[in-house]
């Protein structure tokens, strides 16, 4: 099964290739949701993670900035939310129930809740804790030339698909220069696929296609690596060549902001 990893960001130096659960990646995938620039303006927290954004309800941002926190002061209010988690039973929502969810209260609220139910599912807290261990340990010996790969390592490869405009905004990150050579320093073998900066999702994706291909042979997994426009492009690839073609493909991470903006994604 294709595991596929969703990352915030790309560190400075430091390439975030920790696998884990499907359900960690939905995780930031849902609180990507949230940033919207219109709505009621809120802060608070989930899994420990600060957010001051727009939300697009009066529920959603109670639940956020009230609810979450233990401030529970609207007692009918309080009483909806407490009834979708004892319904819950403590299992996630599948799609059908956050559909339910958004009908009933907000898309916002829905997504909110999807997020706090993942961040206390035991599969994703022993993910945190390993990735935490993992991110410590490698931001502290990246710098001094320390890194030492597991031997399963060179089992691996990396494929990059850089972001919009990436041939000509060079100070946004969006060609992945920082993690590409991160990686390599760190000894992983790295590739790159020339997508067109300002072309089309099909047109690359075709591009990105070929370049899968291309490594089907090399007898190692590969770890595709996208950024912000080139996600879609990425994942129309993937669909495309289908489980047929994808069997040497071990993971798609996809960063969703490259360094310094958004690279127009």
């Amino acid at each position: 099964m294709l595991l596929y990893i969703k990352l915030m960001k790309v560190k400075k130096g430091v390439a975030k290739l920790s696998c884990g659960s499907l359900k960690f990646a939905l995780l930031w995938l849902v609180l990507l949701s949230l940033t919207a620039c219109v709505g009621l303006p809120v802060h608070g927290s989930v899994v420990g993670q600060t957010i001051e954004t727009r939300v697009d309800s009066e529920v959603a941002r109670y639940y956020l900035a009230n609810y979450l926190a233990g401030k529970r002061d609207n007692a009918l209010l309080d009483e909806r939310i407490d009834r979708v988690y004892q319904s819950a039973n403590g299992n996630l929502p599948n799609q059908s129930e956050l559909k339910q969810l958004s009908d009933e209260f907000s898309v916002d609220f829905a997504a909110l809740y999807f997020a706090d139910r993942i961040a206390h599912s035991p599969g994703n807290q022993s993910f945190q804790n390993v990735f935490d261990q993992i991110y410590a340990s490698t931001r502290t010996a990246f710098p001094q030339g320390r890194i030492k790969l597991p031997p399963a390592a060179a089992e691996y490869e990396a494929l990059f698909v850089p972001s919009y405009l990436y041939k000509r905004r060079m100070v946004t990150g969006a060609d992945l220069a920082a993690p590409r050579a991160a990686l390599k320093k760190a000894g992983f073998a790295c590739h790159f696929v020339e997508i067109s900066d300002d072309g089309p999702i099909e047109s690359n994706a075709e591009l990105v296609m070929a370049a899968i291909r291309a490594r089907a042979q090399s007898g190692r997994r590969l770890i595709v690596i996208s950024a912000s426009k080139s996600g879609p492009e990425v994942a129309l690839a993937l669909t495309k060549l289908g489980p047929a073609e994808t069997h040497h493909v071990a993971a798609w991470i996809n960063t969703v902001g490259a360094q310094g903006d958004t690279a127009g994604g």
